[in-house]
């Protein structure tokens, strides 16, 4: 049967060892939906500090506030300058720079079924090039499922967000006609890393995942391959 390979590493490549250098890569910031704009100051502070990945809608506001239905529009509950995603997409791709898409799943705690379908109809909508192109776009599964956004999105342990992370990771290869990478939220501690490897392996089912983590703890990488 085919599986999800998966490893652990403890390390954070920072680029060329021998010459110290650090990759640019490494370094990316959030556009908080509702709150940012690029017409204002933001392109020159991104130019300025040479950012080269953007996380959209953010970190908490992807879990509270973001529809995966109806990403282009600004819930009621935020203020401010709004730029919906098909903007975001497009000065992503003509700034070059890599676009990180947080996928809610608190929200989904309790209706998966319901979670898996919202995301195929997005994925669908994304291979359509409904919101532009999506080449090279990253898809990244939650953010920070260990913290408790409010009562009507509270936090979840590390097992079910790794039953989420993994239906979602399968939803996403199975669909996704544009070869994107999928990130994964690591846990606060190595068991809770250890606990969302075993959801994947526990599901044994093949995935072409290239996943990047934040360095919460260590790093949890789920390489395309079978074991």
């Amino acid at each position: 049967m085919d599986k999800v390979a998966v490893d652990i590493d403890k390390t954070i490549e920072l680029g060329n060892t021998n010459s110290g250098s650090i990759q640019k890569t490494f370094f990316g910031a959030n556009f908080l939906l509702g709150r940012d704009s690029f017409s204002g100051t933001f392109n020159e502070k991104i130019d300025y500090m040479n950012v080269n990945l953007l996380r959209y809608p953010g970190g908490g506001i992807a879990e509270e506030t973001f529809d995966i239905n109806n990403p282009n529009d600004v819930p009621a509950s935020l203020t401010g300058t709004f730029e919906g995603l098909s903007n975001f997409l497009a000065i992503c791709a003509s700034s070059d720079i890599a676009a990180v898409i947080v996928i809610p799943t608190k929200i989904y705690a309790d209706s998966l079924d319901q979670g898996v379908a919202d995301l195929a109809t997005f994925v669908e909508r994304l291979n359509s090039g409904e919101f532009g192109n999506p080449e090279g776009v990253i898809l990244e599964i939650g953010n920070e499922y260990y913290v408790n956004n409010s009562s009507e999105v509270p936090e979840l342990t590390a097992q079910q967000y790794g039953e989420i992370a993994v239906e979602f990771a399968k939803t996403i290869v199975d669909l996704a006609n544009f070869n994107p990478k999928i990130a994964i939220q690591t846990g606060k501690t190595s068991d809770q890393n250890l606990e969302i490897i075993s959801e994947f392996e526990t599901a044994g089912a093949q995935s072409e995942v290239v996943a990047r983590f934040r360095p919460v703890c260590s790093l949890v990488k789920v390489d395309q391959g079978s074991i």
